[in-house]
């Protein structure tokens, strides 16, 4: 019985922290948003819906940079 509640612990600790390759995912996703103006891009879309013109107002970036963003 004492095993069966260990190993009953060992899986919620499993679940409860990310594995390695969740951290890489999350990793690569953070990668991808590490530049200040996809952050304000994000930041604003979560707020609003808006159309590329709306966005390019945020900061001075043109119409193709928040594109490629």
């Amino acid at each position: 019985m004492h095993n069966i509640r260990l190993h009953y612990a060992h899986m919620r600790i499993m679940y409860k922290y990310m594995n390695y390759q969740q951290a890489k995912e999350r990793a690569k996703v953070l990668k991808a948003l590490a530049h200040p103006m996809r952050i304000l891009i994000i930041d604003a879309l979560h707020k609003n819906d808006l159309c590329v013109s709306d966005l390019c107002a945020l900061g001075t970036i043109n119409q193709s940079n928040v594109s490629r963003y």
